[in-house]
This record gives C-alpha cells, structure tokens and sequence, in this order.
C-alpha cells in the first residue's frame, strides 16, 4: 500500500520485477475531506507502536512459526455434519479467469473486500477519505456508506458474526459496526500496523506488512499466536488484504499481481494466484499504488470478488489451474 509504509516507488517497481512480492469517536460521521498526497516515507515492513485506544492493547505472544500443479481446480466438499462447505485445499498455480465484472467506484482506495448477507462489504483508506461501505456485487453501486474519522487511514476488515471489524493503519484503531447498516458499536486498541484481516474458524488472522501473520482472538482481539510466511524464495513480505479459506489464508502481495495462498498453520505458500490479466489496460503508469487489492470468496461457489486501489473494475473470478 503505496499510500504510507510503502517502498520509494523505485524501490518497489525493483521488487516486484525482480518478484517476477488514535483516538477518535467513530459513532460520528463526518465528511470526506481531500485527499492529501501519499506517504512514501515510511517502509513496508516497519512496525510503529500505536497509541492507546478505548481499550488496552493487546499483548504480543509468540507460537510455533512442494506443491505439484493439480489437472483440475480442487471441488468445495461438505463436512461431515452435512452443514459448511469445506473448501479443498489449493495446491500449485492458478489463473484468475473473469465470470463476469460490474463498475467500480475509481475514488475507492480499496484495503479489503467481504462478502456478507448477499453485499460486499469494502473498506478504503486515505486519511479524510476512509470510509466503510456496502457494496451491491450485481451492479457495484454503493448502496450505503460510513466515513471515518478524518485522523483514520482505513485498513483491512471482516466479519465476525452480525458484526464488521475494521482495522487502521497506524492509528492503533480496530473499529467494530454493524454489518447489516454500518452503525459504529466501539472500538479496541492494538499495537503495530493493521493491513489485512479474516476469520479462519476460532481466529482472526491478521497482516502488518511484513511476513508475519498474527493470529487474535474473536472476542478479545488479543494476540494468541503468529507464523512466519515462507515461499520457495525463504520470507515472504508485504502481505496485505486477506481471505481466510479453510485452512489456508488467500493474501494479496502489495504491489504484485500475484495472490498467495498460505498454509495457516505452517506459513507455507501452497498455492499462487496469477491475476495479472485483470489489470485495467488503462493504468496510470505514474501512479503505482494503482494495485491489486481486495478478495472476497463467494459462500457456496469456488468463485473470488478480487478488485484494486482505484480500479474502474470489480470482477468475480473463478481459479483455473495455470495451463489447464
């Protein structure tokens, strides 16, 4: 995310290539203001220790830190119980391959994507222009919109029963709202910078920028463990918005059009997406936070809403093993 713990643009357009990787009220509105320029000051996988918010910041515990390209896409199972669908693990290479695509609002700094009760819930960022809202996927129209508070940078969300948790980058800040009207419930505190953020069963995972994911509890957003993220290359970094699956965590790899798929319990990168055929032909060259950004799964289908910073698009995906 280009917009202020991001690499010099030099420095990340050399990464990707050679990848070839607070307080405040929320319960008041409050208007958009301009954008003001893009931070490029900070780096992608600096920490900064955030302020205190409503409550107290979560302590930071530690835990315990070969794929072959498969002929078809992996089927979604049923469990046991006969009740959740139990997504096949992804294993080897995939291709983003568009079902079908609906507008998408090009003032929208897209930090992450959620698909709930029928909407996409979409958080942006930018400070004095981070907003929450609801997404209709059949058309892309904004069918309800919340504004953060102006000292926010709107990071990462997902739900977490009738409720939408959103992070902020480094305000410290993780702001709970209804998901069915956006109303703001609280917030709770936490330290270090906030990007992605899923719900894999009895945990949140949560991304910094670095190669670490942290995992939190769902009722106290305490720290309960974390794992590094390897790939064949050793580290991987910059890992950004999320979509828990299974057991694996889909995450975008800030400015790369190439999703991970990682192995939550060992960090292990099992899979990869290549989504570089949806980049908009229009791309402003000189503008390189215009990135792939946002993943949501459909519940029910093996098809993923995937979006970017900006992106006059919105497309619904199905993964296609990569020469298949």
């Amino acid at each position: 995310m280009m917009h202020r713990r991001r690499p010099t643009a030099l420095a990340l357009l050399a990464l990707c290539l050679a990848a070839a990787g607070c307080t405040g009220d929320p319960s008041e509105p409050v208007t958009a203001v301009d954008r003001p320029a893009a931070s490029t000051t900070a780096t992608p996988d600096s920490t900064t220790a955030a302020a205190d918010s409503t409550t107290t910041d979560a302590p930071s515990t530690d835990a315990p830190s070969t794929t072959s390209p498969p002929t078809t896409a992996p089927p979604t199972t049923v469990g046991d119980d006969g009740a959740a669908p139990a997504p096949a693990p992804l294993t080897g290479a995939y291709v983003a391959e568009v079902v079908t695509s609906v507008p998408h609002d090009t003032g929208a700094y897209t930090q992450g994507l959620e698909w709930y009760d029928g909407v996409l819930l979409e958080s942006t960022g930018q400070y004095g222009a981070s907003t929450l809202r609801r997404i209709d996927p059949t058309t892309g129209d904004v069918v309800d919109e919340r504004v953060l508070d102006p000292t926010w940078f709107g990071e990462g969300l997902t739900v977490v029963g009738d409720q939408v948790w959103q992070l902020t980058w480094r305000e410290g800040v993780l702001v709970r709202s209804t998901a069915d009207d956006l109303d703001p419930i609280d917030t709770i505190g936490y330290a270090g910078e906030g990007w992605g953020l899923c719900l894999a069963d009895d945990r949140l995972v949560m991304s910094d920028g670095t190669e670490v994911l942290t995992f939190r509890d769902p009722a106290t957003f305490e720290v309960v463990g974390t794992v590094s993220v390897d790939d064949a290359n050793g580290p991987l970094a910059l890992l950004n918005e999320l979509e828990c699956r299974g057991t694996q965590v889909l995450a975008n790899i800030y400015g790369s059009d190439t999703i991970a798929v990682i192995d939550i319990e060992t960090g292990t990168v099992s899979a990869t997406i290549d989504a570089s055929a949806l980049r908009p032909a229009e791309t402003p060259l000189e503008n390189l936070d215009f990135v792939l950004n946002g993943i949501a799964a459909r519940p029910g289908t093996d098809r993923y809403f995937l979006t970017g910073k900006y992106w006059p698009v919105l497309y619904e995906v199905e993964l296609v093993p990569s020469g298949g």
